[in-house]
């Protein structure tokens, strides 16, 4: 390709070159005449000057560029003769200020209209380049930095050929070794990619392209498999096994959930696989050994066999060739080995795991809760009793728990379930007698305490709690007819106390479901908007913290309307240690829907909701000590000028520094920092870095709760129907439930720090 862009010194030589050459051939007398305009020829270099520069202002783009340069040399070449003959010219020195101020603002415009696109860039590289020199000679802080931008580009295109080169052969040979290099290409230009996203997205489009014809192949190959007559789990682990071996290393890169619905089968049979060759051989050496008869059994062992059937039993169901060829079949080791264990007395545990299954599945009612205290009080003798087996002991022991929190449960849903019927009175209060009764008889005091305070608190809420509502609206309608003064104040605080009051009791009306509660706490809501208003509030703990001792993860809870974010700690919720961030960067308004930037220096960006919101790429480019800046309107994200709507959105970028994803669930929000741009911060402060990633920001709904899995320490809505294995938190006064050790709620604003097998709770 021609090179339009020439540097003003070479420019020169050139002119310099020919002008010697034509003074070599003429006197120096004729030269000099022929300038100062003795002879009516000695100004045609003149007027060839001004007619091109006359030409060149006419035009646009190479052709301006291209006339530019030959009127220089021109220019140039009347300017060397002069000065060698020790004459000068006004006019001369006037046109090539001007010619050269002209050349230099269109390589200025040609850089600017290119640079900042990576197409652009990529086919005009060599013009780009000369244009910088060209800029180099007049300004060399400027080209230095766009020779950094276009020495990025080279880098990252040669990147983006290396990795269409290993994709664009037969995707057979795509390989775990070129995958892996992929993703090194990848991370290793990860920060120059946030400079130029839409190259970024060009390759993983290439990637993703050459996976999808992978997944194809093995979807179609998988279903042939499936539809034979007895298909062979091994033929189908290894074809996913290929798969996962290619697409592990880019699971960073290509998060699609097709991709991750796949690698989740191939575990799927890689467990059944794994049972297969470990685990069944083991049930059949049992199985084996007591086919013979035996004087005496290992119940423990047996035991053991059965729980691991049980606890494999769905993996059973696929009808691959292996397990049809099983003899004898898993189902008819686990029929022998019951019937084994039943034969040896009634305190067998296959007897009590019947009772149990049988109490457990049957409807919430008042026989059900009778018959689970009856129950409890008979695993109470047998684990009383000396002479108990150990192993018998551990699964009554285990049972007893299941059963206390299954008690719980019953009454709750029984109580919700009275509730809704609008019972009379009497029958409600017959009803607690009876819960109260059996905790008499199963001696235990916590629960005795526990239920009276419900019972005191939902006769309360049936009986008062109508007429507090109804007096505080009559408050709050004469509160809001008089006029502004300090006299409104008493009654002001009046309105405060009876609202406060009233929250004491909502979680729990909110728990059993009593009627009218919501327009209750409607009713209170709009109240308590307009009465706080310049009140400054009591200042109570608006933050839980959560450390899950497993993973070492961090979850921060919110109990606010609002939260801040910035690089000032004494102004906000959330701190972005990075002098990119603004003191008060911005804030998430959840009571508006709102997120506002706070007239930040770098901006707030974000990105709306798409389909597939795990692979956008963003593309931001925030000035950061640079000189130039880029448009926005082709861009994935855009900037936050005042507000935008919360609910609107899926990602947002905290000054081109923080790169942040929000997740929403009806009963709270979560934040979760997936992208951290400021390098310097990345290599001075690792642990704080490390620490932001490790940390899920929750801001939880007013009367709301949340659930965290006690096996797996995610974060869920809560399931009052299955929450045996799960922590609640509810943000009134944060208290807290724990399922799995305790029936009870903790207050832990009464607790400076709660702790289970697996997390400390504390405020902050």
């Amino acid at each position: 390709m021609e090179n339009f862009f020439i540097k003003l010194s070479d420019l020169r030589n050139n002119a310099n070159r020919k002008a010697f050459v034509h003074y070599q051939k003429s006197s120096g007398a004729k030269v000099m005449k022929q300038i100062i305009g003795a002879n009516p020829l000695n100004r045609n270099w003149v007027e060839e000057a001004t007619n091109k520069l006359k030409y060149a202002m006419q035009n646009q783009g190479f052709t301006r560029v291209k006339a530019l340069s030959q009127t220089l040399v021109t220019l140039y070449f009347c300017d060397y003769v002069l000065k060698e003959n020790q004459f000068s010219d006004t006019e001369i020195s006037t046109m090539i200020q001007k010619a050269e101020t002209s050349y230099i603002n269109s390589c200025l415009s040609y850089i600017e209209q290119n640079i900042h696109n990576s197409n652009k860039v990529i086919s005009n590289f060599d013009n780009l380049f000369s244009a910088v020199d060209v800029i180099s000679e007049t300004n060399h802080s400027m080209a230095q930095k766009y020779k950094q931008m276009l020495s990025r580009y080279h880098t990252l295109y040669s990147t983006f050929n290396k990795i269409k080169e290993i994709c664009t052969g037969s995707h057979k040979k795509l390989t775990n070794a070129k995958t892996q290099q992929i993703s090194s290409l990848m991370t290793l230009h990860d920060s120059a990619f946030k400079m130029f996203p839409s190259l970024k997205d060009d390759i993983i489009d290439i990637v993703k392209n050459k996976i999808d014809e992978l997944l194809i192949e093995l979807q179609e190959s998988t279903q042939k498999y499936l539809n034979e007559k007895d298909p062979s789990l091994v033929k189908i682990l290894n074809s996913l096994n290929n798969f996962s071996d290619v697409y592990t290393p880019l699971i960073n890169i290509l998060g699609q959930k097709r991709y991750q619905e796949t690698i989740d089968k191939r575990d799927e049979f890689l467990m059944l696989h794994k049972v297969l060759e470990e685990d069944y051989p083991e049930w059949l050496k049992t199985f084996q050994y007591y086919s013979l008869p035996r004087n005496k059994i290992d119940e423990t062992k047996i035991l053991s066999v059965l729980n691991s059937i049980s606890k494999n039993s769905d993996l059973f169901n696929q009808k691959f060739i292996e397990i049809k060829n099983l003899q004898p079949s898993p189902d008819e080791i686990l029929s022998f080995l019951q019937t084994l264990v039943n034969q040896q007395g009634t305190d067998s545990i296959i007897n009590y795991y019947k009772i149990e299954n049988d109490l457990l599945n049957a409807p919430d009612s008042e026989k059900k809760i009778e018959e689970i205290v009856r129950f409890i009080k008979h695993l109470d003798e047998k684990i009383s009793d000396r002479n108990i087996k150990p192993q018998l002991k551990s699964e009554l022991l285990r049972m007893k728990a299941d059963f206390n929190l299954s008690l719980e449960n019953s009454i709750e849903n029984k109580i919700i379930q009275y509730l809704s019927t609008n019972p009379s009175q009497s029958s409600l209060i017959h009803f607690f007698d009876k819960i109260l009764e059996y905790f008499y008889d199963l001696n235990d005091l916590t629960k005795i305490s526990h239920w009276q305070n419900i019972k005191k608190i939902i006769f309360k809420a049936l009986n008062e709690v109508p007429y507090s509502i109804e007096s505080l609206q009559k408050d709050y309608d004469f509160y809001s007819k008089l006029p502004d003064s300090a006299a409104k104040n008493p009654l002001r605080d009046k309105i405060l106390d009876g609202i406060k009051k009233l929250n004491e009791i909502m979680p729990i009306m909110v728990m059993y479901k009593i009627p009218e509660v919501h327009n209750y706490l409607n009713i209170i809501s709009e109240i308590e908007k307009v009465i706080l208003v310049n009140v400054t509030p009591q200042k109570n703990p608006d933050r839980l913290i959560v450390l899950d001792k497993f993973t070492t993860k961090n979850i921060v809870i919110f109990n606010k309307e609002n939260l801040k974010i910035g690089r000032d700690v004494e102004k906000i919720d959330i701190l972005l240690k990075s002098d990119w961030v603004s003191s008060l960067h911005c804030t998430l308004d959840f009571q508006n829907n709102l997120l506002i930037d706070h007239d930040s220096t770098n901006g707030t960006f974000y990105v709306g909701n798409a389909k597939e919101t795990d692979n956008f790429s963003h593309n931001i480019t925030s000035q950061h000590n640079q000189d130039t800046s880029v448009s926005n309107t082709q861009n994935k994200f855009s900037q936050i000028n005042t507000s935008t709507d919360l609910n609107s959105i899926s990602y947002f970028n905290i000054a081109n520094a923080f790169e942040i994803k929000i997740e929403k669930n009806e009963s709270f929000y979560t934040l979760k920092i997936v992208k951290v741009f400021d390098n310097e911060l990345l290599s001075k402060d690792r642990e704080y870095i490390q620490g932001l990633f490790n940390t899920e920001f929750v801001w939880l709904k007013k009367f709301r709760a949340l659930a965290i899995d006690v096996f797996t320490g995610k974060i869920k809505e809560s399931d009052d129907n299955n929450t045996k294995d799960l922590i609640v938190l509810n943000d009134v006064g944060f208290s807290i439930i724990d399922k799995e050790n305790s029936n009870a709620a903790i207050s832990i604003t009464d607790n400076e720090k709660i702790t289970t097998d697996r997390f400390s709770i504390y405020l902050s």
